[in-house]
């Protein structure tokens, strides 16, 4: 433990090195207390339950990235840089294995139905970062760099693209050079919008 992480930071990252090992469905309380090094009653002094920790996990993470997002809108009036900005950024959470982790827990949570809190969580979330990269598109086609197109449209077919892109990365053996990738966005995305 570092002198600045809490026990509850400590508890939260086994959480996610124990929900990417074994899922959140096969990981007990008793498995990311023996993780953190320490009693479980402490995990249910933060948290009422496993699904509580989780939603945490999640909002914290949410929260740190729609920061990001607006602090970037904030800091560059050019709206085709903030748009090129917050791709780089979303390109360096998928690369970042930290991110990875709980990316994954994320994709396969989403996709089970079973805990309709957590979903109802990334949806609500999904959806300002969505509007929030619309609204720059807006700005783009308003200034005159990008041609006239459903902006919302196109920020669900950014959404997917990155959704699978992350799929691909997470659970394939191939290896996808970031290089490649970000020409091959920026071929299709940047290139296909401008005028």
């Amino acid at each position: 433990m570092t002198k600045n992480e809490s026990k509850k930071d400590i508890i939260a990252k086994s959480a996610v090195s124990c929900f990417a090992k074994y899922g959140i469905t096969n990981t007990s309380i008793q498995d990311i207390a023996n993780e953190a090094n320490v009693n479980k009653s402490l995990i249910f002094y933060y948290y009422k339950n496993k699904e509580n920790l989780f939603i945490d996990l999640v909002k914290k993470q949410q929260t740190i990235n729609l920061e990001e997002i607006k602090k970037i809108i904030k800091e560059c009036n050019n709206p085709l840089e903030q748009f090129e900005n917050i791709i780089d950024k979303i390109f360096s959470h998928i690369k970042d294995k930290k991110h990875l982790d709980l990316i994954k827990i994320v994709h396969e949570q989403f996709m089970k139905s079973s805990l309709n809190k957590i979903k109802n969580e990334i949806e609500l979330y999904v959806n300002e970062i969505i509007d929030l990269i619309s609204q720059v598109i807006d700005r783009c086609i308003e200034q005159g760099y990008f041609r006239k197109i459903n902006s919302r449209l196109m920020t669900i077919n950014i959404f997917s693209f990155m959704f699978f892109l992350t799929k691909e990365l997470i659970y394939s053996n191939r290896m996808i050079k970031e290089e490649e990738v970000k020409q091959f966005f920026q071929n299709l995305y940047f290139e296909g919008l401008k005028k």
